[in-house]
């Protein structure tokens, strides 16, 4: 064997070892971080269905309902005293930059009760400001339920738009008309109808 080949085996050896010594590593970094980082994503998934139904002390998952939608995630149902207090749906639509990931709070009544952006992916200082109570407060929201879907001014509704990110505010109040058509489903009898069954676990801006 020549010089060259045995230095050429010698590397690959090198190699192999430090790929496996490296992904033993990455192995035992990950088991050690890893309930670590799912309790932190627990904590903020409770946060969150919290701060979009307040006065819930209980959730639980539910099945999403057939036709739910491709952006509709999650849905729990939120209870008070093991009575059903409303609904709180996870929709990502997809706003200028990307999915932007939200969580909705629909009451018992219908109405929204509370919204959580939970990430997105908007332009700094533009879309980004739908995060914003100036946005996500305004009375058009805050107003806004089963029988009365926000829509932004420029299409026919009360919502204002953020200057320059109109994409991206339409994505959110997309995703606000998407939670409640879910809502619904869940909320039936108080709105008169059905009862619907549901399991434990559906340019320029």
């Amino acid at each position: 064997m020549s010089k060259i080949s045995k230095d050429q085996l010698r590397l690959v050896l090198v190699l192999t070892l430090i790929a496996a010594i490296s992904a033993g590593i990455l192995a035992i970094v990950n088991h050690l971080t890893e309930p670590k980082i799912k309790e932190a994503e627990r904590k903020a998934t409770n946060e969150a269905l919290a701060l979009c139904l307040p006065g819930a002390g209980d959730f639980r998952e539910e099945l999403l309902p057939a036709g739910a939608g491709g952006d509709v995630s999650e849905v729990y149902r939120g209870y008070f005293n093991d009575k059903p207090a409303g609904v709180v749906v996870k929709v990502e639509p997809r706003g200028y930059g990307g999915k932007i990931s939200m969580m909705v709070g629909i009451t018992a009544e219908g109405k929204v009760a509370g919204i959580k952006v939970l990430s997105h992916s908007e332009t700094p200082g533009l879309g980004a400001k739908i995060r914003k109570d100036d946005f996500l407060q305004q009375a058009a929201i805050r107003e806004s339920g089963l029988g009365n879907p926000p829509a932004l001014v420029r299409d026919g509704g009360k919502v204002e738009a953020i200057t320059n990110a109109t994409i991206s505010c339409r994505a959110v109040v997309r995703g606000i008309n998407q939670a409640l058509v879910v809502a619904e489903s869940f909320l039936a009898p108080a709105a008169g109808g059905p009862e619907a069954s549901a399991g434990r676990s559906d340019s320029k801006e």
